[in-house]
């Protein structure tokens, strides 16, 4: 399977409390409706002006429709544990062990941000091959924007420990 997919979720439909089991991580780009996850000890709930970073594993979802149009709309961006340790390898950053790994992350919009979540509704229309090379390189925008903007300790939730990184770095490269 790719490293790096992306999927445009719509629904006319409310969702309460479903399970869900991210066998990747995933940015969920909200852009209508609101978002309400469980997952862990923590329990977040998002506006159409923020998106959500999360790890794969199990969690509970709610999904409100937009009030005005009947719609939620989500842009999903799926990603593998290979697309953080390519980022982290190829920028040198080293991930201090702090010990404290959060599930998902909450970030607002901005106007960078919300130019490119427009960028990646463009990409839907390319064909699989170049969708998939243009995503790896708006994925490295993304993080280094947000690295720029928040540090990097919202990675340490993904990658658990620097050995984890290593064993999983020599498992790319033997691939």
């Amino acid at each position: 399977t790719p490293t790096i997919q992306i999927y445009d979720y719509r629904s006319a439909l409310n969702l309460s409390r479903s399970k869900i089991s991210l066998n990747n991580h995933v940015i969920s780009f909200l852009r209508k409706g609101t978002k309400e996850v469980l997952g862990g000890d923590k329990a977040v709930k998002l506006s159409d002006k923020q998106f959500l970073l999360m790890k794969s594993g199990n969690c509970l979802m709610t999904e409100t429709i937009s009030s005005e149009e009947s719609l939620y709309r989500s842009i999903l961006l799926f990603f593998k544990d290979e697309m953080i340790i390519e980022f982290l390898e190829r920028h040198k950053i080293n991930l201090a062990s702090t010990g404290k790994a959060n599930r998902f992350y909450v970030f607002n919009y901005d106007p960078f941000l919300n130019h490119f979540v427009g960028g990646l509704e463009q990409l839907l229309a390319f064909d699989s091959q170049t969708k998939h090379n243009l995503l790896k390189t708006k994925f490295e925008e993304l993080l280094l924007y947000l690295a720029h903007q928040k540090g990097v300790d919202f990675l340490q939730g993904l990658i658990q420990t620097n050995s984890n990184i290593t064993h999983r770095l020599i498992n790319v490269v033997e691939n």
